[in-house]
């Protein structure tokens, strides 16, 4: 039975509240008049640190409480008005009214909070490494359609609901991409969408070409068909069919480029990417000989520029969209010392286990779910006198963290960057080594 509150309000009051700062969850976070700092909490959207505001109460628990934004009274000095004109109703975004330096500053302070049980000493958390573009830094995302007749509805999902915001663009994705959602509408006519009925559209933008790929799936997957991939062509053009495995989408990675299918995974932001990649680089310090074990390897972000300069790198990657990919780009920019490996990774590592591998770096690039306690632990069972794990979810992190801190591994550095601007996500770069 939940505990019964002692807090003196109700669902519906509306209360004054001096918000203090940003919370994990993306909220302001502040305290109501008349109450002490920590006496009560209270969470609310769309606030800004230094706000005056009044809000409504949504829900109350023990010592904190929900509330909407009603009225901000006096604006806080980091607010200021958000550059889409949807940002207070759409649900993607998050800080679009915080400066940007505001926005970098709450993303350390909430790190540093979600990350406090991992590490002892707050001097080895970097300051997050900034997008050079805050806006228009997007190659890929995702997006609502709805059929309603003849016509394509194209947005996003509005905040805290399943009700569409019908947008006509978005200022987070490159120009290539976010003056072009009519074209991606067009391109969903006479799909088969079903009425009325709420699809994700995965779009990607290559930026060498200019073309989108596209691609539908229903909401409800087991009872609406899925549109197949499309592409768009940098002038407009149809493809119905793309022979993307003649004519891939690729990146610029470490001075390269890398070859991939739209369904592979990649970083969102490539400008951020580059920034993350040099660094893991400068982490790993490969020379000839260095034996890395890298896990969820993907299509060679890191494999490809680890090897480059010497390292022989064992690239474990399961995705059967991916994998070969991995393969082809490595063979294009070889010979390379890399062995690529298709288990998954809790399997490849106990495999090698049972062979008696041993590596001098783990390297760890796992989905937001991360490696999870099993391939965790079997990681730290290498000896391998360091591991880098690159994590996009803080408490994962944390998690998997102090698996590894059991088994003798201490987090040394932990480089913060912003991928994601406008919203409270990050990504972070980790290393664990053993003393």
């Amino acid at each position: 039975m939940a505990a019964k509150s002692a807090l003196p309000f109700s669902v519906g009051d509306e209360l004054t509240v001096r918000f203090e700062t940003m919370a994990a969850s993306g909220a302001g976070k502040g305290t109501p008049e008349g109450m002490a700092v920590g006496e009560c909490s209270v969470f609310t959207d769309r606030a800004a640190p230094g706000d005056v505001a009044r809000v409504r109460v949504t829900g109350i628990k023990k010592r904190f409480v929900n509330a909407d934004l009603v009225e901000v009274i006096e604006p806080g000095p980091d607010r200021v008005a958000a550059p889409c004109p949807v940002f207070e109703t759409c649900g993607s975004c998050h800080w679009q009214h915080l400066t940007y330096d505001a926005q970098l500053a709450q993303k350390h302070e909430v790190a540093s909070y979600q990350l406090k049980r991992l590490i002892d000493d707050p001097s080895i958390l970097t300051p997050v490494a900034p997008s050079p573009s805050p806006l228009g830094y997007r190659v890929r995302g995702e997006l609502t359609a709805v059929r309603t007749g003849a016509t394509i509805r194209l947005g996003f999902r509005r905040h805290r609901s399943h009700d569409l915001i019908q947008v006509e663009r978005c200022p987070l994705f490159l120009p290539g991409l976010a003056d072009r959602f009519d074209a991606i509408a067009r391109a969903l006519v006479d799909r088969g969408l079903a009425e009325d009925q709420p699809y994700r559209v995965r779009i990607f933008l290559d930026e060498a070409t200019g073309r989108i790929a596209l691609a539908a799936e229903s909401h409800e997957r087991a009872s609406y068909p899925d549109v197949a991939m499309v592409v768009i062509d940098g002038d407009g053009r149809l493809v119905e069919n793309p022979e993307l495995d003649e004519r891939p989408f690729s990146m610029a990675v470490d001075g390269r480029t890398i070859r991939f299918h739209p369904h592979c995974f990649t970083q969102i932001n490539p400008a951020v990417n580059e920034r993350l990649v040099a660094d893991a680089v400068e982490t790993v310090a490969p020379e000839k000989g260095l034996r890395v074990l890298e896990l969820y390897s993907g299509i060679g972000n890191f494999s490809i520029p680890l090897a480059a300069r010497g390292a022989k790198v064992l690239a474990v990657e399961s995705s059967p969209v991916s994998h070969p990919w991995a393969e082809k780009n490595a063979a294009e920019h070889g010979p390379l010392p890399i062995t690529h490996d298709g288990r998954d990774a809790f399997q490849a590592c106990r495999g090698l286990l049972e062979n008696d591998a041993t590596y001098d770096v783990v390297f760890t690039d796992p989905p937001r779910v991360g490696m999870g306690p099993m391939v965790s632990e079997i990681v730290s069972l290498f000896e391998a006198r360091r591991i880098v794990y690159v994590s996009c979810h803080p408490q994962n992190l944390v998690r998997d963290g102090l698996i590894l801190r059991a088994h003798g591994y201490h987090p040394t550095q932990i480089r913060l960057y912003d991928m994601f601007p406008q919203t409270f996500h990050m990504e972070s770069l980790a290393v664990f080594e053993k003393f």
